[in-house]
């Protein structure tokens, strides 16, 4: 009995000690830390090469004739040169992934093979059913280019810019054997976007659009005789403008 009586006067005492709750307050909720957006891979980092293939065609198709004397120029203007092919070509760069964003350099050469030929009457040969002709091509195109852009999960939507040059070549010829012809590499700037999926660690797809600006072309049609009504020479300039726009896709291969 005395065993009983001493062990619920411990429990009583042992109760009494524990602290008991504030009335009117109540307990402080726990906080958790902002959940983090985990960083995507940094599967973008390194070399890489690989092909495309595309679209070329002219930004600016219209040709510019000035003229003194006896003229090829037609009094309608000289026709547009509609310049359109496909192209196809090979790429390598590297690229440094930090994160979400994603700084690189590119080079790229393509083959065009993309040519127009447009006929006409001229001014002064304009007895002659479409008697003059205009051809104008492109052969090459190469640019080195810098790319920046953010990644989100497998996707890198990018911007790109820098150097241009492309083989060009331009000639006028017409059915009194008058002919000239202007050809060599121009070189300029390129600026665009493109987006690219990488399908696995080492494989890539990407699409991108470039706006190729280049300097003009001028052909100097100089002394020739038009036609038996013009029987004195004149000098006549042709302004060909070499703008091109492309659009591709492409499979890289990251090593």
């Amino acid at each position: 009995m005395e065993i009983k009586r001493r062990l619920v006067l411990s429990t009583a005492l042992g109760l009494a000690a524990l602290p008991l709750p504030r009335a009117g307050l109540a307990e402080p909720a726990q906080s958790f830390p902002p959940p983090q957006l985990p960083l995507p891979q940094s599967i973008w980092t390194g070399p890489y090469a690989g092909i495309q293939l595309g679209w070329a065609g002219s930004a600016s198709p219209s040709v510019g004739c000035t003229f003194v004397g006896a003229s090829p120029c037609s009094p309608d203007g000289t026709p547009a040169m509609h310049v359109n092919n496909a192209l196809t070509g090979f790429d390598a760069g590297y690229s440094w992934q930090w994160g979400w964003w994603l700084l690189g350099a590119e080079a790229d050469l393509d083959a065009l093979g993309v040519y127009d030929t447009e006929h006409f009457p001229g001014r002064d040969n304009g007895y002659y059913s479409n008697g003059a002709k205009l051809t104008s091509g492109y052969d090459w195109l190469g640019t080195a280019r810098a790319r920046t852009g953010i990644v989100v999960d497998r996707t890198l939507f990018f911007a790109t810019g820098g150097f241009a040059a492309a083989g060009v070549q331009h000639s006028y010829s017409d059915l009194l054997d008058n002919t000239a012809s202007t050809s060599g590499t121009r070189t300029g700037w390129t600026a665009g976007a493109g987006v690219e999926y990488a399908l696995t660690e080492k494989f890539s797809l990407k699409a991108e659009y470039l706006y190729v600006g280049l300097p003009s072309s001028s052909l100097t049609v100089n002394n020739y005789n038009f036609s038996s009504m013009s029987p004195f020479g004149g000098t006549s300039t042709l302004k060909f403008h070499n703008d091109l726009n492309i659009v591709r896709a492409g499979l890289n291969f990251h090593f």
